[in-house]
């Protein structure tokens, strides 16, 4: 499957937008992101715009680096994470796939 084949109207990003805006405010989060697999990587193809959110639309990661979005891929379950930086995968996972 071709995945960059998929076009998201602009209308549908921008409800997408205003979902993880909501949602970062209402979960006290600093990030909430709707993620784009485009193997062999993962972008952020959606990110909140809230106070302390690290990441920015389009950003790439590597797949299968233990990243927490691969874990929701793989058990199809919501996964909150309040503070990534406290856990020892999320520190690795942060600091090594981000940047």
């Amino acid at each position: 499957m071709l995945y960059n084949s998929i076009q998201v109207p602009s209308e549908i990003i921008h409800k997408w937008q205003e979902v993880v805006d909501v949602l970062a405010e209402i979960m006290h989060v600093p990030s909430a992101l709707i993620m784009r697999v485009e193997p062999p990587n993962i972008k952020v193809f959606v990110s909140s715009e809230s106070k302390g959110n690290p990441y920015e639309p389009n950003e790439l990661a590597p797949l299968n680096t233990g990243l927490y979005c691969e874990t929701v891929m793989k058990t199809c379950q919501p996964l909150l994470v309040p503070d990534a930086f406290a856990t020892k995968r999320g520190n690795q996972t942060l600091t090594s796939s981000w940047g």
